[in-house]
């Protein structure tokens, strides 16, 4: 097995412009299953479902930011929206240059961009499910 390049975080746009962009690449993913049926969603293709991964981003998110705030019981939220607003909530008093030591990250930047990393990662896993199963999809620009 290859081993891989280490990820570099850093270079931040401040905590607000952090967060609106993991926004977007959460309503990025959203929108690339929200016609999709329940049958296509949870049809396997090459051991995945495309719902087994959207509910494993969504959750992977609370788990890292459960473990910041230390909470042992947490609600996973069911949007994209209340995601945010968790995150959000979560993050209210810390700055991503903040130090912490949970898993591999040392500053709590370190997971944002992870998550932004994982989002856009399983994104693109997503699209190729939903192309394999015969469903297209076109990505455009905002004009």
């Amino acid at each position: 097995m290859k081993d891989g390049r280490g990820r570099q975080y850093g270079g931040y746009n401040g905590i607000i412009g952090e967060l609106d962009f993991l926004q977007e690449l959460r309503e990025r993913a959203h929108d690339l299953i929200a016609d999709l049926d329940e049958t296509v969603l949870n049809t396997e293709h090459d051991g995945h479902t495309i719902q087994h991964l959207f509910s494993h981003m969504m959750s992977a998110e609370v788990k890292w930011f459960s473990q910041l705030l230390r909470q042992t019981t947490t609600i996973l939220p069911t949007t994209v929206e209340t995601l945010d607003q968790y995150t959000r909530m979560a993050l209210a008093s810390f700055d991503l240059g903040d130090k912490c030591e949970i898993g591999p990250f040392k500053t709590i930047g370190d997971i944002v961009r992870h998550l932004q990393w994982h989002w856009t990662y399983h994104s693109g896993q997503i699209g190729l499910i939903r192309r394999a199963l015969g469903q297209t999809y076109k990505w455009n620009f905002d004009q």
